[in-house]
C-alpha cells in the first residue's frame, strides 16, 4: 500500500494508520508536559528525557519523527511553563498541519 499524497512513503516500515498512532503517542506526551497533574507531567518528562531513551527513540522512529527535534520542542515547552507551553504546542501543530496540507496541494 502506497502513501497518500502529502504523507511519507513508508515502504515496509508501517502503514499510514500506524504512523498516525505513533505520532499521537508523541503528541500525548507533549500535551502531558503542560498538565497541572504532576504525575502526568513527571512521567512525560522522564519518558522524553534527553531524547536518547530507548523507548522514546523507538516511538520517534515509528512516528517518522526526528527524536532531537521532539526533545527540543519538549524542552522549549517546559521552559515556557504550562500555559504558554500549551499555546506553543498548538501553534507548532497548526504550522505542521498547514505544511502537510500545502505539500499535498503542491503534488
Amino acid at each position: 500500500m502506497g502513501a497518500r499524497p502529502g504523507e511519507p512513503a513508508l515502504g515496509n516500515k508501517a502503514s499510514v494508520s500506524e504512523l498516525g498512532i505513533w505520532r499521537e503517542v508523541i503528541r500525548r506526551a507533549l500535551r502531558d508536559l503542560c498538565e497541572s497533574e504532576a504525575s502526568l507531567r513527571d512521567e512525560a518528562i522522564e519518558w522524553i528525557g534527553d531524547g536518547k531513551g530507548e523507548d522514546f527513540l523507538a516511538v520517534c522512529s515509528d512516528a517518522d519523527l526526528e527524536p532531537s527535534a521532539v526533545a527540543k520542542l519538549a524542552h522549549r515547552m517546559l521552559a515556557l511553563g504550562p500555559d504558554r507551553g500549551k499555546v506553543y504546542l498548538t501553534e507548532v501543530m497548526e504550522v505542521t498541519d498547514r505544511d502537510r496540507h500545502n505539500r499535498t496541494i503542491d503534488q
